[in-house]
């Protein structure tokens, strides 16, 4: 993967760009203001010409050429930026910015770019240019400096700012770093509008900053004052790469060969040798956890993804990390939890939106705001004019995405901090379906009717000696109470039959015989004929230490039970395609990338309601019914392939 990288931006006019009388850096009443110069800035968009992100091309992993995907007109459309000039300390990386002015642009309607009129073959895009006045004071001491040294200033970009940065930045004084700026979002995108939104990416304003450093030397002091004191003289400051501080997630429905509906998988029984349809799980409804709140205003890199030595607008590459600004609150709690198998704390909690675990094990999707899978009906731009298209790959059916939503990055400081906890992912809200009699009459299917028709808790059975127990990891489902208690019955050695009677011994089961008495372990399998109770009030919690899930049936608004369970998938950035080996930046979201998702394959129910993932489990865990795989594309473009 040397180029993790592209996005092309599409056609973008001079009209996007607006003026305002009260910005910074206009004329006022016609005249330039005494003392002061004018200076002229170009955008490049996020584009396919060079890459925001590179990896050494080792092999492995091995360098991709996928291609690319553009971005919606919407998304490109830049209205004002802030431009922040600054000087340079240090002999060598990391290198410290430390502010020095700023001001507000406004759009050069002469020169804002207009798109290429043969795209197609040139693959190029409309580089907006803005102009913008700075104040004497500010920039006199660094342009009368005696060599082209003392006159370098450092550009830094921020393109449709949200108020919050705005205040940031106004509040900065001369010679404060600019290195760790941290950026905030206040609310979480809710579902509103399509596609969805977080502040740093609304239509038309999306968040854009340096993809990376930009330097300028200044001309001296006495030209700059004599030949750039009007708009039309003013002086360039050159062209600055920009790239979108926000991530995208698109999705895309799935047909089943041989399913009658879409988003709809067969669960089989294989464990008596059987590979029968006992059941459907239905995907209906997806939800973003774990967004942050915070992220640097500048993309930062270093070799521990640690702050210390991170490098601003630093390159991602194969063994390094991008840093976000809780890394040191993130690994300190993932490194020690795995041990302690400990919950977030409150601090840690705070600092994401719909966090996995809220610190009372409330159960999950607790505070999740899903979106029905049919309701995104964007295009993603996959079939472009322009070239190469993504991803380059014939076996691939690269049609029909729709985008979703967009979130913030979200980069974890280290391989052992890639833990549920912490990581940015997507639950799928399923609904498990029986089977109809006419189809699958066999025993585990009718006992399933049975129990979903009575409204009774499905009882299924997980392994023991799974640690991460919380993932599922299904080995038997049985149906109700009834149909546990006569599996057990038929399987005296069974580790299922123990757990039963050890269930029964605490109250979350009583047995009793013909004739209404409660049975005992010793006789609890001889009586002729039993009636099987459950615990009003019964959670997995409870019956947890006894290896089993229950399925509890939820009453809809159509008067019918309805059974539903939930998956979740941590998002995959970086695939070193080693299933039991966690790599650096394999689970992350990162800025200015589109993940692409699809359910490919669910083989086992997921959790129950009630049920959270244990946010300590690392994100690599494998799972018996949760199966990922992921081909990274050239940037953008990312497709996460999910087979639960």
């Amino acid at each position: 993967m040397k180029h993790l990288a592209k996005f092309t931006a599409l056609a973008m006019v001079a009209s996007l760009w607006s003026c305002s009388d009260d910005m910074p850096g206009n004329e006022q009443g016609g005249q330039d203001a005494t003392g002061d110069f004018y200076t002229r800035i170009t955008l490049q968009l996020p584009s396919s010409m060079g890459s925001r992100s590179e990896t050494t091309d080792n092999g492995d992993p091995p360098e991709s050429n996928n291609g690319y995907e553009f971005g919606q007109d919407y998304e490109n459309n830049v209205n004002n930026i802030t431009v922040i000039l600054a000087t340079r300390d240090g002999n060598a990386e990391p290198y410290t910015y430390k502010y020095v002015t700023s001001t507000n642009a406004i759009a050069d309607q002469q020169s804002a770019g207009t798109p290429n009129s043969d795209a197609s073959n040139t693959g190029t895009a409309a580089e907006p240019t803005f102009v913008m006045q700075f104040q004497s004071t500010a920039i006199e001491e660094i342009a009368k400096g005696a060599s082209e040294a003392d006159r370098t200033v450092y550009v830094f970009t921020i393109c449709n700012p949200t108020s919050g940065i705005a205040s940031t930045i106004s509040g900065l004084s001369s010679g404060a770093s600019i290195n760790a700026l941290i950026a905030s979002i206040a609310t979480e995108g809710n579902y509103s509008a399509n596609p969805v939104t977080v502040e740093i990416a609304q239509s038309q304003n999306f968040l854009m900053t340096n993809a990376e450093t930009h330097s300028c030397v200044l001309d001296t002091w006495e030209n700059l004052l004599a030949n750039n004191n009007t708009k039309a003289k003013a002086f360039d400051l050159g062209k600055v790469r920009v790239e979108r501080t926000s991530c995208r997630f698109d999705f895309k429905q799935t047909q089943i060969e041989g399913v009658d509906g879409k988003n709809r998988y067969p669960i089989k029984e294989t464990t008596s040798g059987q590979n029968k349809t006992y059941a459907y799980v239905e995907v209906q409804e997806l939800g973003l956890f774990n967004e942050a709140k915070e992220f640097y205003l500048f993309r930062n890199a270093s070799t521990d993804g640690m702050p210390e030595n991170m490098v601003l607008c630093g390159k991602e590459t194969s063994t390094n990390y991008v840093v976000g600004p809780n890394a040191q609150l993130i690994k300190t709690y993932a490194e020690s939890a795995a041990a302690s198998k400990a919950v977030p704390s409150a601090d840690l909690i705070a600092k994401y939106f719909i966090p996995l675990y809220n610190g009372e094990n409330q159960g999950i999707p607790y505070n999740i705001t899903f979106t029905p899978i049919t309701t995104p009906s964007v295009d993603d731009i996959h079939e472009s004019v322009q070239k190469p298209l993504w991803p380059n790959n014939s076996d691939l059916d690269v049609a029909d995405y729709k985008i979703w939503r967009y979130a913030t990055e979200n980069p974890l400081p280290s391989i052992n901090s890639q833990v549920q906890g912490v990581t940015t992912g997507i639950a799928f809200k399923a609904e498990i379906l029986a089977v109809e009699e006419n189809v699958n009459n066999d025993a585990l299917s009718t006992a399933l009717r049975t129990a979903m028709t009575a409204g009774d808790a499905i009882f299924a059975f997980r392994e023991s000696d799974n640690t991460q127990s919380s993932n599922s990891n299904l080995v038997m489902t049985f149906g109700n109470a009834t149909a546990l208690y006569n599996y057990a019955k038929s399987h005296e050695a069974s580790e299922i039959r123990t757990k039963f009677v050890e269930a029964a011994a605490k109250g979350i089961f009583t047995v009793t015989d013909g004739d209404g008495n409660p049975t005992t372990a010793e006789n609890m399998f001889t009586a002729e004929s039993v009636t099987v109770t459950v615990k009003d009030g019964l959670t997995n919690a409870e019956l947890k230490e006894f290896d089993l899930i229950a399925y509890q049936p939820t009453v809809g608004t159509d008067g019918k039970n309805h059974y539903y369970c939930y998956y979740y998938y941590y998002n995959r950035h970086n695939n070193n395609n080693r299933p039991a080996e966690m790599g650096a930046m394999e689970f992350a979201t990162v800025r200015n990338n589109i993940y692409k998702l699809k359910v490919d394959n669910i083989s086992a129910f997921g959790l129950p309601t009630d049920t959270p993932p244990d946010p300590w489990t690392p994100d690599e865990t494998p799972q018996v019914y949760f199966k990922v795989t992921c081909e990274v594309l050239d940037w953008v473009v990312r497709l996460n392939n999910i087979e639960f």
